[in-house]
């Protein structure tokens, strides 16, 4: 049986869109008879102690390691095969200027310049990693799953109720939401699922403008909940907004279109990609207006469309054939 080993980041009681790949192509590689051997790090592990943890491996082994830790592998040279799984480059978590950091930006493109192999999840950052690195080898693409119990989620779409799914974190574009909602009359509702502690000040700050502005009847945190919650959310809900400012796929947002929700997100590259085909309303990135206006009309007029074959293609047993193939060619 062919082994790899998996080094992922923990993020103490938080899951992310990338944790979950991380788990479900585990699930998955283990149906297609490869032996993984889960190794679960700290995310702010530092560069010594994954490098020690890395060297303490068979030589010759192959290891798999999630691209948030590739700023932690640029100070050593490995006897082991190393696999990049990069869901995005960290370099533009918060910005769209990718010299912000700049000893962030060079450590990551030493890491991914030295390694075996890259894997991503979109054509669109396979082409940032090439764009912001001298990487010469193939990157392979190994689109997420969507679980078919999300599928036809939503049995009505009669109500006014909205849900946001996705940490409260900068760049998921809730400052921009919260500005757009606040002109917005009517008996709405928001449910913000995510979790509240990965960014205290900003969430912070995210609370003074509902307080502000008078929605604290409107707007709730539901926090890092379960997945049947927020299938439960889901299906009372009957859009979904993100206007995020930056993904790697974007699961959330894929999952809710694949529910039957009415979509409004942000056009960004990454998102015209993998949602082509669905009953999706893009708004310009930061454009506070355009929002507040995409929301008053989807309020009032509600059309989805769904394309069930561009659905099905995103599963998680394709995603584990196209990491096996990435791997073992």
């Amino acid at each position: 049986m062919k082994k790899i080993y998996f080094i992922v980041p923990t993020f103490r009681n938080s899951i992310t869109g990338g944790s979950l790949y991380d788990y479900q192509v585990i699930k998955y590689l283990k149906k297609k008879h490869i032996r993984v051997s889960l190794i679960e790090v700290d995310h702010n592990i530092s560069s010594l102690r994954i490098n020690k943890v890395i060297k303490s491996l068979p030589i010759k082994s192959k290891i798999l390691i999630d691209g948030y830790l590739s700023s932690k592998l640029y100070k050593s040279s490995f006897f082991q095969e190393i696999i990049l799984l990069i869901h995005h480059p960290c370099t533009l978590e918060n910005t769209d200027y990718i010299f912000s950091d700049i000893s962030l930006f060079f450590r990551e493109k030493k890491s991914f310049s030295r390694a075996k192999k890259i894997i991503t999840v979109s054509k669109t950052i396979m082409k940032i990693i090439r764009n912001i690195s001298n990487v010469h080898q193939e990157i392979s693409v190994a689109y997420p799953g969507i679980e078919k119990s999300y599928c036809n989620l939503v049995s009505t779409l009669n109500n006014n109720k909205m849900i946001s799914i996705g940490n409260i974190i900068p760049r998921k574009g809730y400052h921009n939401l919260i500005e757009a909602l606040r002109n917005i009359d009517g008996d709405w509702e928001l449910n913000i699922v995510g979790n509240e502690k990965m960014n205290v000040k900003y969430y912070m700050m995210i609370k003074s403008k509902i307080e502000r502005y008078k929605l604290s009847s409107k707007i709730k945190f539901t926090g890092q909940t379960d997945d049947s919650k927020i299938k439960e959310l889901i299906s009372k809900s009957s859009i979904f907004i993100l206007p995020t400012r930056y993904e790697g796929f974007g699961m959330s947002i894929m999952e809710c279109a694949a529910a039957g929700l009415e979509v409004i997100t942000s056009d960004i590259p990454v998102l015209r990609e993998v949602l082509k085909g669905l009953s999706v309303t893009f708004v310009n990135k930061d454009s506070i207006s355009e929002l507040e206006s995409t929301i008053k009309n989807k309020l009032i007029n509600k059309n989805i469309k769904l394309n069930r074959k561009v659905i099905e293609k995103y599963n998680w047993a394709n995603t584990a054939k196209e990491i096996k193939r990435a791997i073992y060619g």
